[in-house]
């Protein structure tokens, strides 16, 4: 069936080629709430490893973006377009970290953790090679987020599952914590690191 023939469900009305596109982009533009992120979390446990990499990120990408936006109430849509399209100052994800940490939105250790987990979401978005969380570069570069030394060598031995799974449930807490929930953004702010905590339910639960 040709797009031209496409039939919104709810209307009855044939939809156009550009309507048909307008629609799928404005599904990128969703941000996610606080209510959603469990959920989310839950459904990316059925994702491969590539997958968790890409979309957890995304998760907390498009988390900042809402915390972000709080700092911003008069901007309007135009000046939001500046900001955060193109060229603008805040356009991509390091950028938004680098800002997020310079406002005192998030701390240098949040800051830290956000941008091991970019540079794991873009391994996994371009590397061409096979990516999954057995990779070393990938264990090590999760093992960076541990201050002791001697949990992050022991990390480094930890099986694929574990890392998986710790490397979604800290993008769940990252992504929760910007958009308001579990303390809000002065606990992702303030709060005592949750990263051994993870860590030692992790390790506990193997």
């Amino acid at each position: 069936m040709g797009a031209e023939m496409a039939v919104d469900p709810q209307t009855g009305h044939r939809l156009g080629n550009d309507e048909i596109m307008r629609r799928l982009s404005a599904l990128t533009k969703v941000r996610p709430t606080g209510e959603d992120i469990e959920g989310h979390v839950a459904r990316l446990k059925a994702e491969s490893d590539r997958g968790v990499m890409i979309l957890a990120a995304t998760m907390i990408e498009d988390a900042l973006l809402t915390a972000l936006g709080r700092l911003l109430p008069h901007a309007n849509a135009s000046v939001r377009k500046e900001l955060f399209s193109n060229d603008g100052p805040l356009s991509t994800f390091s950028k938004r970290i680098l800002f997020a940490h310079g406002a005192g939105l998030i701390s240098a250790t949040v800051a830290k953790q956000m941008n091991v987990i970019r540079r794991i979401r873009n391994v996994a978005a371009h590397a061409h090679a096979a990516v999954d969380f057995s990779l070393p570069e990938v264990v090590f570069a999760l093992a960076t987020m541990l201050p002791d030394r001697d949990m992050a060598d022991d990390f480094e031995t930890w099986s694929q599952k574990m890392v998986r799974n710790y490397y979604l449930q800290i993008c769940g807490y990252l992504a929760d914590h910007l958009i308001g929930g579990a303390g809000g953004l002065e606990a992702a702010a303030n709060s005592p690191d949750a990263i051994h905590a993870f860590y030692r339910a992790i390790r506990a639960s193997d």
